[in-house]
Parts: structure tokens; C-alpha cells; sequence
């Protein structure tokens, strides 16, 4: 079997379309149809059901699409270590993280490492924690910043960066603002500002209300930016649930409240995730050593 047949039917695969691929491979349609019949042929299975949609894999074909990939990764990985190993700190870091961490470490982090490194490159991409680690377990990034699990998984790797809290935040002036004890209650009968269904804070959040046996906020506005959720509760009687790193750096900290919560205030671990049986590159590597080097300088 040869990698090139290999990497052309993974591309197939992915795109669904013989012609796309065709195109997008700088080939005839013909010369790929030859190189995916080897591959039927030597694995004397069929890879492809042809439809009118396009190109489906079989479960076979399936089957050796997630061995494609795992090898793709693989071999990438033997690049860039190579790589390293001949440019010292160099290449390409991919890094997955929640909004949070982008403004609060990750951007002073990227700009120490490329002004000291001008030839590394970063490609940086935001998400709900979920979505991250399984991308990171396929392969599409180097590293993970966010907050770190209470139960670690057996294949990842976890180091500590920094520690923050998450409570319920208001405006000053709020009803609730000098009150020195918010229950439960109280807040379920106020109007919420919320991360998207799904985010690790919002998920959290209604863990603490259904600990309780209460029902759980409905939001009366969700976003994905916590900069655009701290806007609004800033001018708003809305409150919302965000970390004092994110209050810190704000340009509305000055108009916020943290309310006096006990049972909704969670104190969670910073730091970054990667896997065990993968290569890390020098370049990563250094930018954890940024990170830390970040926390580090921000006051608690």
C-alpha cells in the first residue's frame, strides 16, 4: 500500500466529492479513481458507495479512514520533531482555548514567544472545553488552556498554570449588591446574562441549582463573548457568572459587583492539557514556560 493512495483516499474521504478532491489535489478525476481502485484491490474491500450526493465510505472505508488519520498525525508529528531537533525553537503551535484565557494569558503569552521567537507561528482557536479536548485527542492542536477537571482522563497530561474564581457578578448599584448573603433562591428569581448552553461555566453553574434541588436561571440573553455578557451587566440589572480574571481585565470592572454567593462560587485550576502519546514540540513547550511566566506576574 502506498501513502500517496493513502492520503488521496483521506481527502476523498473527508471532502465527499471526487471532483473537489480532484481539484483541490491538482489531479485528473481519472488518476484518482485509479488510486483509490488500488487500494480496493490490495485490501479487497469495497471503500466507497458512489451516490448522487457524492462519494460515501462503506463501513470498511470507515474503518480505514480513522487509520488514515492516525497516521497522518503521526506523521506530522515525526516532522516537526525532526524539525526541532534541526532549528531548535521553531515551526508551528496550535492551541485550543476558552475566550477567557485568550484575553487574560494566552495574547501576552503569543506576543512574548513570537517577538522572542520570530520564527515560530501560532494558529490560536476558542471554544467550549468539550469541544477543545476532543479536537485535541484527534490531533488538531498541540495544547489546550483552559480550566482543568477535577477527575483527570488516563490519556492527557495536565499542568497547572494559575487559579481563579467564578462567581455571580451584578453592577454596582444592584439591588442585591450590600447584600451579605445571596441565596439561592433570591437568584433564581432574578434575570441572568449567560455564557452559551454547553460552556464549562454555564454547565457548573447549573450543577449548583440542581445540587439543591432547584430548578436552574433561564437566560434571558446568552452570547459566546464574556466581554460582550460583563457589557451588558454593567448597565443592566442582568447578573451573570464569569471568573475575576475575566472581571479583572475588563473595561467595565469598575461598574461591577461580585455578589457574596457562598454556594456559587467556584474556585477552579488554570493550566494546560495535552496528550500523553503524542510529540510536544520545543515551541509549545516554551510558550507553557510563557504562560507560567504570565500567571505568575498577575496579581491574585
Amino acid at each position: 500500500m502506498e501513502l500517496r493512495d493513502l492520503r488521496y483516499f483521506s481527502h476523498i474521504a473527508s471532502s465527499g466529492h471526487l471532483g473537489r478532491s480532484a481539484e483541490e489535489l491538482r489531479l485528473t478525476q481519472p488518476a484518482l479513481t485509479k488510486s483509490v481502485a488500488r487500494l480496493e484491490r490490495e485490501l479487497n474491500v469495497k471503500l466507497f458507495d458512489r451516490t448522487a450526493k457524492g462519494m460515501v465510505l462503506t463501513a470498511a472505508g470507515a474503518q480505514l479512514q480513522r487509520h488514515a488519520m492516525r497516521l497522518q498525525v503521526a506523521t506530522e508529528e515525526a516532522v516537526r520533531e525532526l524539525t526541532d531537533m534541526a532549528t531548535g525553537t521553531a515551526g508551528h503551535v496550535t492551541v485550543g482555548t476558552g475566550l477567557v484565557m485568550t484575553d487574560h494569558l494566552l495574547a501576552a503569552a503569543c506576543t512574548q514567544l513570537v517577538e522572542k521567537y520570530p520564527r515560530v507561528t501560532v494558529d490560536i482557536s476558542t471554544g467550549v472545553s468539550e469541544g477543545l479536548i476532543s479536537a485535541l485527542r484527534d490531533g488538531k492542536f498541540d495544547l489546550v488552556l483552559s480550566g482543568l477537571p477535577a477527575v483527570p482522563e488516563p490519556d492527557l497530561c495536565y499542568e497547572e498554570i494559575s487559579q481563579d474564581s467564578v462567581v455571580v457578578v451584578a453592577r454596582k448599584g444592584h439591588r442585591l449588591h450590600s447584600v451579605r448573603k445571596v441565596e439561592l433562591e433570591t437568584l433564581l428569581q432574578e434575570r441572568w446574562a449567560l455564557p452559551k448552553s454547553g460552556s464549562t461555566l454555564s454547565n457548573w453553574l447549573f450543577s449548583r441549582f440542581r445540587a439543591a434541588s432547584s430548578p436552574v436561571p433561564t437566560p434571558s440573553i446568552t452570547a459566546d463573548s464574556f466581554s460582550t455578557l460583563l457589557a451588558i451587566v454593567a448597565s443592566t440589572n442582568l447578573l451573570t457568572f464569569q471568573s475575576t480574571s475575566a472581571i479583572g481585565s475588563s473595561p467595565w470592572r469598575h461598574q461591577l459587583s461580585l455578589l457574596r454567593s457562598g454556594p456559587l462560587v467556584w474556585k477552579r485550576r488554570i493550566g494546560v492539557t495535552y496528550t500523553r502519546e503524542r510529540y510536544l514540540p520545543t515551541a509549545a513547550k516554551t510558550l507553557v514556560s510563557l504562560l507560567r511566566v504570565v500567571a505568575a506576574a498577575v496579581p491574585p
